[in-house]
């Protein structure tokens, strides 16, 4: 019984490759994010979202923790309010936060985006109404409006192809 050979450019191109992706993952995740007038690494925001990290406000109910003086533990309330889904005082919440005149822009747009995250259709209108905002991102926000219709996403586009 003969065994077939492989050719070593196969396996040496995916290591080659691996190897690439990993580099290019871990300098993503090194640049800074921006957070209210701060900035923290992305790997940070991401080990916040998945729990692992803490925040100096992270004991404290979501609605105190979106008023903390750490914009970082504000942006950490966000990401829990989006983990926690769509209920009524989460969009209350995230409603008031971006009314507020005291709210940085890159946090409305957060939480904005969010909203998309959530779906929240209640919001639909008071989310139209922000079009004329110049402190909220346009491209957040007209995101964040087709996700709530169901008008965003890969199978959706794929979906309006074929109608």
């Amino acid at each position: 019984m003969t065994r077939k050979k492989r050719h070593p450019c196969l396996k040496y191109g995916v290591i080659i490759i691996s190897g690439i992706i990993l580099v290019m993952v871990f300098w993503s995740q090194g640049r800074p994010f921006p957070v209210a007038d701060t900035y923290t690494p992305y790997w940070r925001v991401t080990l916040i979202g998945l729990g692992i990290v803490k925040t100096p406000g992270d004991r404290l109910p979501v609605s105190e923790q979106i008023r903390h003086p750490d914009p970082v533990t504000r942006l950490d309330a966000i990401l829990e309010i989006k983990k926690q889904g769509n209920t009524r005082m989460n969009i209350q919440i995230l409603v008031d936060f971006i009314r507020s005149s005291q709210t940085h822009p890159n946090l409305k747009d957060m939480a904005v985006w969010a909203l998309g995250e959530i779906k929240a259709e209640s919001v639909l209108g008071f989310l139209e109404s922000l079009k004329d905002d110049p402190r909220i991102d346009s491209y957040e926000l007209n995101k964040a409006i087709r996700k709530i219709r169901g008008e965003y996403g890969l199978w959706d586009t794929i979906k309006r192809q074929f109608e």
